[in-house]
């Protein structure tokens, strides 16, 4: 590198780098990764405006200051532009991915630089991984600019949530507190090092120190701490005060200690400053920010008034030193200078005079004529500047600015004789001296730097460390030097391309020697280290082919002549021969011209492989692997449907038994409004008909879950009959709209598909139509007997009966009839009476049966699921596999045979022909050890920087070798008999083979050198022997290839079993979350179940008594006495355990619930009671989602009803009832039994009557309803849960399968693709005179001519 013209000399890049990568590898890694392109720096310097819209929304924060009106939105939207309200949107799962994510985003930011220092520390490399520094570079200009409070806000969310008592939220809190300040802390340490130290840079925000920064950083990790904490811990008027505080001590320090090249981005920095601190002090009083704020042009000016008291301080000084004529002369005046960092400043006025002399030299030569061919300018080509061409006023400009920068340098140098003389002790003045020295008296920087060694080096400052550091070793980062990095790592790859050019020379001589010592006999292990040896030479190849494919992007003269001589060795054909006759011309061109490669006027191209096979055969041998990956992902996505399939057949089982239960609410209410009719009062059936249809329909039709949710959409508002509503309310509601749902396709498939699963396990409309119950037949009025009838047509026929009474009702009040009830149930009054009484037990009793069948599977589900989905894993997994064999191992084992046959023939061919291969790669080698002479200072200089340098050729194109890094000293002891032709006969291998038991197990190098043959031992421990060792020998037999293609065989299919086993693990973990996550349905399903049944029970009881007490003249009760009792006495017993589980207990062990088990076999019952278990079915019911809402229904709702106005007149509240669903129960046994007294004793009251019915149905209805809606709410949540788990896991597994397909299916085809190829280049590699016809033959059917 040269500074600015100079013709000091310094040492090459790549020196320097090796020698500082042992002393300063952070340093180093500092200045290859920061950016130091100009775009890249523009963005930086873009991307930090978002760090002040950050800063400002942490300062406008809502925990210190809430703005009013239409502000806030302006508030919450800066505070969006830092992620702040993140953790309030997303649930608190979501924010624990997102966190953890973050979590290790931060700690792999911090590996990344971890493993490049160790690289550069412990690793022979000169430098990391182009794409490791590329990102570091990524990570530094992310992490200094949006990513920074980002990343803050939410790994304090999770400090500040966590901070409790629990050991494992303390464990978690830590751990996120340890990252933050991880990241803080390398945000700040990487910004020590990340400014450009130099008087000429443009960067807006240059500086010659780099602490400014990094506190402004540390400072906003501080306050987004203290923004996290919550207010009741500190104050809002603390918090803005502190951050206030922040950034007025940031105000001082941008106007005192940072310099001033370009003053307007310090008043801007001044300005945004002040106003974000301003802002925050709204927490003490608006008004205080608003005058606060007026100050901000007086505060941003600070910058100009510290320049103008530092010039005016030294103007004295300056004016003395101006006049003085003689660099002896020493000026009296002393400047008045407080602080060393009043230096830098002082020296802003020269700076400014400096650019613009030079701007004047600059105008001049853009304004004169450049000589070109034959016609004169002012100018050469070279841009070497002929003052006897010019005019006089352009002689004056030249010579006044070279005077004014030799003026004004010298009273720099003048400045610093005197300060440094007064702070001798200085780090940051002699800095400041290095710096300027570097800029504008280069020629003396050496001297500069040996002067102030011992200055800087006592000081323990990174940034004037890493300054030193520049300014020793990259000189040119002072001029915005951006190459560096390429340039190091062109001269890696070159040492990479020599060294593996060698390796491949040795790998081609063990190949032939091999063969040549067999003998033209080979065996199983012989075809191992042959297959083996020919797929290292594949790989070396593809790796030379990729680094001259970057070498020769800009190539230069040793670059082509070597790879020439490469492609001669791998393909002596004549098109290629030719070919590299042509790369010798360009080589040529480029010893005349070597700066035309640099530039990119010549192009050199690589030369394709020429394997067998076109681009369609080498892309059918992937067609099977694409195939096979097709079929299995094809699986695995059928599988993992399955998977989810399940969950919507047990959740549609649930919604079946939870229909079910809405058909018998409006069973019973039929039921009262029969009696409410008999008493004369016919609008109560209006309001029952507006419901009563809908469940009874979706049920019979197998409807989805979507319409069993809104089947009792009408429902609540019926129950404003209760209340004195009129008729005229419900006289024009359709019942069954609320079934008219608009659905997608998607929607109607699923719920298609699921339904058809559904019916597969239940019939619900079969099992209603085969479902005898025995009912009342009246005659007269009076009982006369029963019969047996179909519970599906006798219910529907009970629905079609009310919804045509309540009809009739309408018109008949709508006519004004006083005698509505009577007139529509002329005729039909045996009829009514026996649909009452049968509504109150045998209707109910029979739906309840047959509900049974679907509650009982959501119970046996679990057990159903996880052995139906284990089947499901088997059969996958073995579709798979065997896939894999057809698809994949097959093809594969195709390909084995074809590459034994192949290497049977190489190894069959002449001696004489193996001799002549074998001479030629041992020339090849020894042309490559014999090249010691090193490159000529030109061509050196040409390759490492690229001086276009011209210089003459010192080698003709036929003694042109590699130039390869020395051989180690084996390798060199080795080689002393070099100059002795290695030819190799079968009497010497005979009387000198040595055993490779003796011999190391590495590569054969060099064996004529050392008088003896090496062998590589084989992967099955035999060794390679020669025809004279004693041994008998055969050819590759069926027998050996038979055994050779099992045994390689039984390698892929321990694989594929290996990778079954994997996704098998995976299948396993997704079936074992989604069989505990969907036991929720099961525990909701009882749940639900058993209070549906209770509330059944209630209104039973309630009706029951009602269809007793009620009678007219015209139509008698159908219920005696005891009947009434017998049937009250047996509801009310079955309500004994309910309260006990409305406080929390599950109904697992309650006898409706384990009368059900009864359906199923025994040993199903008993393991499918034992899963439940496990999955909590026997936990409390209330614990999960929505458990503060239960708790609250259950024991503290004042108004249970399912409206607010329903608790109001012309309501009744009864105080009974109040403070809970718990206590409603309770005052609802109280009247049953009351009522019961009352009843057996034959003077029922009937003022209790109203009140129990009131209870069970605006109360205990109503809370039992609110009650299953929380509960599917639960549902509902868990299992949007376990499908997006599914969908985590389905993610995993293509991820898993991308993996399998790299690993086990498509690298193993490029690779015997690559065999493949290189057996037919070696092939085309081999004279072909000597060659017997029959193998000459059977190798060009292998290998066909091109």
């Amino acid at each position: 590198m040269i500074l600015q013209g100079t013709e000091l000399p310094l040492p090459s890049e790549l020196q320097v780098c090796r020698r500082l990568r042992r002393s300063h590898p952070v340093f180093e890694l500092s200045y290859l990764s920061v950016p130091k392109n100009m775009i890249l720096r523009q963005i930086v310097t873009v991307c930090l405006l978002m760090v002040a819209v950050h800063a400002l929304s942490l300062c406008c924060d809502e925990t210190i200051y809430v703005w009013p009106g239409a502000l806030h939105t302006i508030q919450r939207a800066l505070m969006w532009s830092r992620m702040g309200p993140l953790p309030d949107v997303l649930s608190t799962t979501a924010m624990n991915v997102v966190s953890g994510i973050t979590l290790l985003v931060v700690f792999a930011m911090l590996g990344i630089h971890v493993i490049a220092v160790r690289q550069m520390t412990t690793s022979s490399q000169t430098l990391p991984n182009r794409w490791l520094i590329r990102a570091m570079t990524a990570s530094f200009m992310a992490r200094t600019s949006v990513m920074f409070l980002p990343v803050l806000v939410i790994m304090d969310n999770q400090v500040a949530t966590r901070l409790s008592l629990d050991a494992a939220d303390l464990v978690i809190s830590g751990l996120f507190a340890v990252g933050s300040a991880v990241f803080t802390v390398q945000t700040a340490f990487v910004l020590f090092m990340s400014h450009q130290f130099a008087f000429t840079t443009h960067h807006p925000l240059g500086r010659q120190h780099a602490r400014v920064e990094p506190t402004a950083y540390v400072l906003l990790s501080v306050g987004m701490g203290m923004i996290s904490v919550s207010n009741d811990v500190l104050a809002p008027t603390i918090k803005g005060i502190v951050v206030f505080l922040a950034c007025a001590f940031l105000v001082f320090l941008v106007s005192v200690f940072t310099p001033y090249y370009r003053i307007l981005p310090m008043i801007l920095v001044n300005a945004i400053l002040w106003a974000l601190g301003s802002a925050a002090t709204c927490a003490v009083t608006p008004w205080l920010a608003l005058c606060l704020l007026s100050l901000t042009p007086v505060v941003a000016l600070l910058p100009m008034g510290t320049v103008k008291l530092t010039t005016l301080a030294t103007r004295k000084y300056r004016a003395e030193v101006m006049a003085l004529e003689s660099p002896d002369q020493v000026p009296e005046t002393r400047p008045f200078l407080l602080f060393p960092c009043q230096v830098e400043v002082a020296l802003r006025e020269s700076r400014k005079k400096i650019a613009k002399a030079k701007k004047d030299i600059a105008a001049v030569n853009k304004r004169v004529p450049m000589a070109i061919f034959e016609f004169s300018g002012a100018v050469d080509e070279a841009g070497v500047l002929d003052p006897t061409r010019l005019s006089d006023d352009d002689l004056a400009v030249i010579a006044q600015a070279r005077q004014t920068i030799e003026a004004e340098t010298a009273y720099g140098m003048r400045l610093f004789s005197i300060t440094r003389s007064r702070w001798p002790h200085s780090a940051y003045l002699a800095l400041t001296y290095i710096i300027y020295t570097a800029a504008y008296r280069t020629q003396s920087l050496q001297s500069v730097m040996h002067s102030t060694a011992s200055t800087v080096s006592r000081s323990f400052s990174i940034d004037f460390q890493y300054a030193r550091f520049l300014c020793k070793n990259y000189t040119d980062s002072l001029h915005s030097d951006a190459n560096v990095l390429t340039k190091l790592e062109a001269q890696r790859n070159q040492h990479t391309l020599m060294k593996s050019q060698r390796s491949l020379a040795d790998e081609m001589a063990n190949l032939w020697r091999r063969m040549y010592t067999t003998g033209g006999r080979s065996s199983t292990s012989n075809f191992k280290y042959n297959i083996k040896t020919v797929s290292r030479i594949s790989a070396l190849r593809v790796q030379i082919d990729a680094l001259y494919g970057k070498a020769l992007r800009h190539p230069s003269s040793r670059v082509v002549r070597s790879y020439a001589q490469y492609l001669s060795i791998i393909d002596p054909s004549p098109a290629v021969a030719a070919y590299c006759e042509e790369l010798y011309g360009v080589a040529d061109e480029l010893e005349v011209a070597p700066g035309e490669g640099e530039k990119g006027r010549i192009r050199v191209g690589l030369v394709g492989a020429r394997g067998h096979g076109s681009s369609r055969d080498n892309a059918r041998q992937h067609v099977p692997g694409i195939i096979a990956i097709a079929v299995i992902a094809a699986i695995i996505h059928l599988s993992v449907l399955s998977v989810v399939g399940f969950t919507y057949i047990h959740t549609n089982l649930l919604w079946q038994t939870i229909g079910l239960m809405h058909t018998t609410a409006g069973a019973q209410r039929i039921a009262a409004a029969f009696a409410v009719l008999r008493a004369g009062d016919p609008s109560f059936i209006v309001s029952t008909s507006s419901f009563a249809g809908a469940p009874w329909k979706a049920a019979i039709n197998e409807m989805s879950d979507r319409y069993h949710r809104h089947s009792l959409d009408n429902f609540s508002t019926a129950m404003y009959a209760l209340g004195g509503a009129p008729y005229t309310d419900y006289a024009d509601v359709e019942p069954y709209e609320v079934l008219e749902l608009s659905e997608s396709w998607v929607d109607g498939v699923i719920d298609k598909l699921t339904i058809s699963a559904t019916h597969l396990a239940v019939n619900i409309p079969q099992l209603l139509r085969d479902k005898i119950i025995t009912v009342p037949v009246f005659e007269g009025q009076v009982e006369t007997g029963t019969g047996d009838v179909s519970l599906m047509a006798y219910y529907s026929s009970i629905v079609h009966a009310a919804e045509a009474i309540a009809a009739c009702v309408v018109d008949e009040l709508d006519s004004g009839s006083t005698t509505a009830a009577q007139d529509c149930t002329a005729g039909q009054v045996d009829t009514i009476m026996g649909y009452e009484k049968a509504l109150l037990q045998p209707v109910m009793m029979g739906i309840l049966e047959v509900d049974s069948n679907p509650f009982v599977l959501t119970q046996v589900f679990p057990v159903l699921e996880l052995s139906m989905l284990i089947v499901i894993l088997l059969v996958a997994d073995s579709c798979a596999v065997l896939a894999a064999i057809a698809l994949y191992v097959l093809p594969v084992l195709k390909q084995n045979a074809f590459s034994m046959r192949a290497i049977h023939l190489l190894n069959s061919l002449p001696e004489a022909t193996l001799q002549t291969m074998i001479d030629q790669i041992d020339e090849f080698k020894r042309s490559i050890r014999s090249r010691d002479q090193p490159m000529t200072r030109a061509e050196s200089d040409h390759e490492s920087d690229a001086t276009p340098i011209a210089h003459t050729r010192t080698q003709s194109r036929g003694s042109m070798k590699f130039i390869l890094p020395e051989a180690d000293a084996q390798d060199s002891t080795a080689c002393l008999l070099d100059s002795v032709p290695r030819t190799i006969s079968q009497a010497i291998i005979n009387e000198n083979f040595v055993s490779s038991t003796d011999l190391a197990p590495r590569a054969l190098v060099g064996s004529v050198c050392s008088g003896r043959t090496e062998s590589s031992s084989s992967d099955d421990g035999e060794s390679g022997v020669t025809p004279g060792d004693g041994r008998d020998f055969t050819e590759v037999s069926r027998v050996d290839r038979a055994t050779t293609q099992a045994k390689a065989l039984a390698r892929m299919l321990v694989g594929d079993m290996a990778w079954a086993g994997i996704f098998g693990f995976m299948f396993l973990t997704m079936i074992g979350v989604v069989v505990y996550r969907t036991g929720v349905v099961t525990t909701t399903a009882m749940t639900v179940f058993y209070q549906y049944v209770a509330l059944n029970n209630f209104q039973g009881a309630s009706t029951t008594i009602m269809s007793h007490a009620l009678t007219s003249a015209w139509a008698p009760t159908p219920v005696t006495q005891a009947y009434t009792l017998d049937l009250c006495t047996k509801l009310s017993s079955m309500e004994e355990g309910l309260v006990s589980h409305l406080s929390g207990h599950s109904a697992a062990d309650e006898a409706t619930v384990t009368d059900t088990w009864a359906l199923v076999d025994p040993k199903l019952a008993r393991s499918s009671q034992w899963a439940n278990t496990l999955l909590g079915s026997g936990d409390s019911w209330v614990e999960g989602g929505s458990e503060d809402d239960i708790a609250e229904l259950l024991h503290n709702e004042e108004c249970l009803r399912f409206f607010d106005d329903m608790c109001e007149a012309p309501f009744t509240m009864y105080t009974s009832s109040g403070s809970g669903l718990i206590n409603a129960v309770s005052a609802a046994d109280t009247f049953i039994a009351s009522l019961l007294s009352d009843l057996q004793s034959g003077t029922p009251i009937i003022a209790d009557l109203l009140t129990l019915a009131g209870i069970v149905n605006l109360d205990i209805t109503s809370g039992f309803i609110k009650s299953r809606d929380l509960l599917i709410a639960r549902l509902d949540a868990q299992l949007a849960a376990t499908r997006s788990n599914v969908g985590y896991f389905l993610g995993g597994f293509i991820l898993m399968l991308a993996v399998y397909y790299y690993t086990h299916l498509y690298r193993p085809m490029v690779m015997n693709g690559r065999t493949r190829r290189q057996l037919g280049d070696m092939f085309r590699s081999v004279p072909r005179a000597g060659i017997p016809a029959g193998i000459l033959g059977k190798l060009v059917e292998a290998f066909p001519e091109e």
